[in-house]
């Protein structure tokens, strides 16, 4: 070690002492000089930062504002859809009330006996009773005469009818009985604003009359504003050419008077800013949205000095706030500067003395002491310090270094190596300090203390990723197996184990509509929820993804003993991950798991073959619904193998492409043959010709439907160019059907687009049928991959419409062609009035929303006749032909052709 360093002694200090003095003279206008630059960029700081927070202060004030107007748009959207909803429902209720009136209606010539008036009036009564909007309901001749009515009124007849000039006839006008309302007038019998609503009737002996209902503006509008609480709202009923029909509060207007320009609406139904309010004319923000009924908006108006209000007074907050830091600052630097100079010689001395008396032992980056042969301290440097500060009242120059020595044994240690002279200590803070100690010539000893704390996190580290999971900390694959062959060996002795493997349900739609970040909060919750619910001792671990492994030991060593253990954690399991996860503040989202049991003792078995099998397990508890668990049979390995045989054989299918097309007729009311549906067939080069419902299923849930609609849609368009050539089948459409996972890739649009144009297919005569499903999520997103493929010409068709997701705000915005009325309600044509009614009202719905409309799954000639009766035109099913190969299909198409010309 070379000669020992010596003790700091008396003469020593004198000397450093009447330097620092020296040093002091000589730095005086050095100090004095550092002093102006430190008030300058004090000043310059406070300065800066004054400007600082006056920029905070006035982008804050935007930022409100913005955020204020944002929340007023978003309150004003909220209402109108609401307040479109409720008219929607209120004009659906009165019109399907007018639809019912006409099964009342006996023949013209029976009106002239009071008996058949008086039981007609009581039937609307009760009409009138279920419909709280209709004040009164009548039934009136083609002249303008009441033939009968509701209330006292009903009992009596032959007056004529006070409606708007020319609503009577614009009624009777209309090819196809549909709903129709008039100008805002004043009731006769209550002498308050009302709007009368009518639909066309025939009796029974053909003669032509009218239904209208009476309508009280006042609670319709009522309706409108149930439950809204925005201060300073506006609500109006309008015309869409800006005729006002009915506002909330009332205005003079309400007379058939205009309310301004009429609106030109944006994505949302949110009009452009600056706009002024519909009644009052003052600047506000707008919304409006178009009701069912053609020609009619609802509209919302939130005057900007009421919407504002909270935002002016948080304005003069922050400005005031504002003022008050700025202040504060420049006084602060101001009383700084004033400390800084009175404190400045004394920083210098410090500093000065510190340099001179410090300079070799504070170099060292570790602890050092030194100690002579009787083992008292002579050099010790500020390291040995910061590394035990407790030691600082225990250090002197020639002071027993035993009681550090002492009190550092208490501390955790270990030899490293086995070395005696080295040894690592663990600190209570958790840090690691390594000591080394050599002998001096003298006889004394050199203590080295080191902070090696980071290098033993850096070899945990290591540790943690080779055998932990990075999101949840639980053990990964690598550490499980080697868990689970150590609990294989011991439950060689006779005991019972247990693998259980979960999987959370649908997980990936979480993804799909949350993100990936909620999806990792779900599984790091998920993770905390499972460990807590185990046994002491059980291990939990993530494979991946969303799967999780349970590894139990210790069990019974009767196995149905073991069973019941098992299932009992599983069910403790599965309960707490039934419990819905508070992901962050706004969001609260409910994922249930499946999850399969193997278990095992240990004879033979294989811990890859555990997993299998727990897997498997996973797996039907999976397919039969999910939120459920089942114990590993060997019956259920033969069942997974088949369907994963007959996923191999479809993916070998689709790369031989043995799918076939099947098309099924579409007519109009001459029987013509407009179009043709592609439906899919497997031709099996064993099993034959396979119908769809058995490997459809199969094909959703492993995702191969995606490339079998793809080669659906190129079949189809391969179709499409072939028959162009030919005259009878030129103008065929093909309607082909598209899954909602096909849809909502993000190439959707550049595919169908690729097919058809490689094709040579005419894009016009190509219909894509769309689920109702679509409507669930990412209508936005829907709405313009549509418009996109509606552009090049390419049509779209709602299938099975109202039986899935009908979103009738939605409805209204997405660019369709038709509506495909689903064979349920075709069915109960005949024999159910209810249906019936509904039947009618898809068909008044597609009326006013101007698309084409289509009924599948026709059977009957009473059914097409009575969808021909109520409007509707197109047809498919088995009356007109089932469907058939493309060859058969030419054939009927050819021969229809001929038998035509």
């Amino acid at each position: 070690m070379g000669r020992p360093l010596r003790p700091r002694m008396r003469g020593d200090l004198e000397h450093d002492h009447r330097t620092r003095r020296r040093r002091t003279r000589i730095g005086t206008p050095v100090s004095s000089r550092m002093s102006g630059r430190v008030a300058a960029l004090l000043y310059g700081a406070a300065v800066g930062v004054s400007v600082l927070i006056i920029a905070t202060a006035f982008f804050a004030g935007y930022e409100l504002y913005a955020r204020a107007l944002a929340n007023v748009e978003q309150q004003a959207s909220r209402f109108i859809g609401g307040a479109q909803a409720a008219l929607n429902r209120a004009v659906l209720g009165v019109d399907v009330l007018l639809a019912g009136s006409g099964e009342m209606v006996p023949a013209l010539t029976q009106f002239a006996d009071p008996a058949a008036r008086r039981t007609t009036a009581r039937l609307m009564d009760i009409g009138v009773d279920q419909n709280p909007l209709v004040q009164q309901l009548f039934i009136v001749a083609s002249d303008g005469r009441v033939l009968a009515a509701s209330g006292e009124r009903g009992r009596s007849g032959g007056a004529r009818m006070a409606l708007p000039d020319g609503f009577l006839q614009a009624v009777l006008a209309e090819p196809i009985s549909s709903l129709k309302f008039g100008d805002p007038v004043i009731s006769p019998s209550s002498s308050s604003p009302v709007i009368y609503f009518a639909r066309a009737l025939r009796s029974p002996d053909g003669a032509s009359m009218v239904a209208v209902a009476e309508v009280d503006i006042a609670s319709l509008m009522n309706v409108l504003v149930q439950g809204a609480d925005i201060n300073g709202l506006e609500v109006t009923l309008e015309r869409t050419e800006g005729m006002l029909l009915a506002s909330m509060p009332s205005h003079v207007a309400a007379r058939g008077g205009t309310s301004g320009q009429p609106l030109s609406l944006q994505r949302g139904g949110i009009v452009d800013i600056p706009q002024l309010a519909r009644l009052s004319g003052v600047p506000a923000v707008v919304v409006a949205r178009p009701s069912l009924q053609a020609r009619m908006l609802v509209t919302a108006s939130i005057p900007l000095s009421s919407a504002l209000t909270d935002w002016r007074r948080e304005r003069d907050f922050v400005a005031a706030i504002g003022a008050v830091l700025t202040l504060a600052t420049l006084f602060g630097a101001m009383f700084l500067h004033r400390g800084i100079r009175r404190q400045w010689a004394v920083r210098a001395e410090r500093a000065h003395s510190r340099a001179t008396l410090d300079q070799a032992l504070e170099a060292m980056q570790v602890g050092f002491v030194l100690l002579d042969a009787q083992g008292r301290m002579l050099v010790w440097n500020r390291s040995f310090l910061e590394l035990f500060p407790w030691a600082a009242g225990l250090t002197g120059p020639h002071r027993p270094f035993h009681a550090i020595r002492e009190e550092a044994g208490r501390y955790p240690f270990r030899l490293v190596d086995g070395n005696p002279h080295e040894a690592e200590l663990t600190l209570p803070d958790g840090r690691v300090i390594r000591v080394a100690k050599n002998r001096t010539p003298e006889g004394g000893l050199v203590y080295i203390y080191q902070d090696v704390t980071q290098a033993d996190l850096a070899a945990r580290h290591i540790r943690q990723l080779a055998f932990y999971d990075v999101l949840t900390g639980l053990p990964n694959r690598r550490l499980l197996l080697d868990l689970m062959a150590g609990a294989v060996r011991i439950e060689e002795g006779g005991g019972h184990g247990a693998v259980l493997f979960l999987d959370l349900d649908h997980f990936k739609m979480l993804n799909d509509a949350l993100g990936h970040t909620m999806g990792d909060l779900l599984l790091r919750q998920a993770a905390v929820r499972i460990s807590m619910n185990i046994r002491p001792g059980d291990v939990v671990a993530r494979l991946g993804g969303d799967e999780f492994v349970v590894l139990l030991e210790g069990l019974a060593a009767d196995r149905e003993v073991a069973r019941d253990q098992a299932r009992t954690v599983g069910e403790r399991v599965i309960a707490a991950l039934d419990v819905p996860f508070q992901l962050d503040a706004a969001t609260t989202y409910h994922r249930t798991c499946s999850l399969g049991i193997a278990l095992f003792d240990g004879a033979g078995q294989s811990i890859e073959e555990l997993l299998k099998q727990a897997d498997i397990a996973m797996y039907v508890a999976k397919t039969s619904g999910g939120n459920a668990l089942r114990f590993f049979e060997p019956a259920m390995q033969s069942a997974v193998a088949a369907r994963s045989a007959l996923e191999n054989e479809l993916n070998a299918a689709l790369a031989a492409r043995e799918f076939v097309l099947h098309y099924q007729s579409q007519v109009d009311g001459a029987g013509h043959v407009y179009a043709v549906e592609a439906l899919v067939r497997w031709r099996h080069p064993q099993r034959g010709l396979v119908m769809p419902g058995e490997f459809i299923g199969v094909a959703e849930d492993t995702e191969l439907i995606v490339p079998l609609g793809l080669q659906v849609l190129e079949m189809a368009c391969a179709q499409l160019a072939a028959w162009h050539a030919v005259p009878s089948r030129s103008r065929v459409q093909i309607a082909v059907n598209v899954s909602a996972r096909q849809f909502r890739r993000a190439d959707f649009v550049d595919d169908v687009l690729r097919v058809v144009d490689a094709s040579g297919a005419d894009p016009t005569l190509l219909k894509l049928e769309l689920t109702e499903s679509l409507l669930q999520s990412h209508v936005e997103e829907t709405i313009e991959k549509m418009k996109r493929l509606k552009s090049v010409g390419i049509r779209f068709s709602m299938d099975d419409f109202g039986i899935g997701y009908s979103s009738l705000s939605y409805l209204t915005q997405l660019p369709l062609d038709q509506l495909k009325i689903d064979r349920y309600f075709v069915g109960g044509i005949g024999l159910d009035p209810r249906i019936e009614l509904i039947v009618e009202t898809i068909i008044g719905m597609a009326r006013g929303l101007g698309v084409e409309l289509i009924a599948e799954g026709i059977e009957t000639v009473e059914q097409q006749r009575f969808l021909e009766t109520h409007g509707c035109t197109l047809f498919q099913g088995y009356l007109f032909g089932r469907p058939v190969p493309a060859e058969e299909c030419e054939r009927k198409l050819d021969a229809a052709n001929a038998s035509g010309a």
